[in-house]
């Protein structure tokens, strides 16, 4: 099973931005790129007895058809921990109508359709909106979305992938994105090409530094101003003919898709895109032993540095 992860970095200009930015991408998320996943029943007043956390006794976890939903919200910088409550549309809107009051680290969103039985559908992971700040440096935020493609049908469906690069594109404009990438290997551990090379940590230590190294190569990836110019910027991009899509953003960041569809991002098409971005990309040889267990797509016998100054 494959997860479509979606993922934007940018750097707010104050709590009050922070606020607007974490409000829109969450809002957006819902109605554009989970619709199906939007209750019906959102309006109803908060359900007496809810549970926070799925039960333990294999028993339902809410009624059948519906969607379970739960909130979690952070204010430490740490991995773990925070209130977990389930969801209603008063909670909601009370929450991100606090935003900059509260100014959290993790907020996020997990979703689970419910069968006839009021248990979930899918013994995988929910689907996820969420918004992040750096743990390294507070000021910067990651805004995420993932969909398990049991949960939402977006494998193999090029409409679908479009819109949600689409939906990338538009919010990257939005938020002055510095970096961003949809795909289907990568997490909130990481890109595949961080998780190759560094493993899996809590957060990526490139976050904060988007500006100096590309994090990866993924079937979008939204690259920096600074980074474009030392590739040549978008016209020279577009020359090489490697991308589908090559999109210079207001910021002067680019906006790259590999292929039309991503079930074509494979082999050749890989190397190409590692080949063409190769000299801004995080450096490091990718270790087998680390991509393996998950999903890369990616070039395992070539250090990036290889291609460096």
């Amino acid at each position: 099973m494959g997860t479509l992860h979606a993922e934007l970095v940018a750097r707010p200009v104050s709590r009050a931005d922070f606020a607007r930015l974490a409000a829109a991408w969450l809002t957006n998320a819902r109605r554009m790129i989970f619709p199906e996943l939007d209750p019906a029943d959102a309006t109803e007043p908060e359900p007496s007895g809810a549970r926070p956390e799925p039960p333990s006794d294999d028993g339902p976890w809410g009624r059948p058809g519906t969607i379970s939903m739960r909130l979690r919200v952070q204010h430490q910088a740490e991995a773990l921990g925070g209130t977990l409550t389930p969801y209603s549309a008063r909670t909601w809107r009370r929450t991100l109508a606090g935003l900059e009051r509260s100014y959290p680290f993790h907020l996020s969103l997990a979703m689970m359709p419910l069968g006839p039985d009021g248990r979930p559908i899918s013994a995988g992971p929910d689907a996820v909106v969420a918004v992040h700040r750096s743990h390294r440096d507070p000021r910067w935020t990651r805004f995420e979305a993932e969909a398990p493609e049991d949960l939402v049908a977006w494998a193999r469906s090029p409409a679908a992938e479009r819109a949600w690069a689409d939906f990338l594109r538009e919010q990257a404009v939005a938020a002055d994105a510095q970096y961003g990438h949809l795909t289907d290997d990568a997490n909130n551990g990481g890109t595949a090409l961080e998780r190759a090379i560094q493993g899996i940590m809590a957060e990526p230590p490139a976050v904060p530094r988007c500006r100096d190294v590309l994090r990866g190569y993924s079937w979008v990836t939204v690259c920096a101003r600074p980074l474009a110019a030392r590739l040549g910027g978008a016209p020279a991009l577009r020359a090489d003919t490697v991308f589908d899509e090559v999109t210079e953003l207001p910021g002067g960041q680019v906006f790259l898709r590999a292929t039309a569809a991503l079930e074509d991002y494979e082999g050749p098409a890989v190397r190409r895109a590692f080949e063409a971005l190769a000299p801004v990309l995080l450096p490091g040889r990718p270790d087998a032993a680390l991509a393996s267990g998950l999903r890369a797509r990616l070039v395992l016998d070539t250090d990036a540095a290889d291609y460096q100054q």
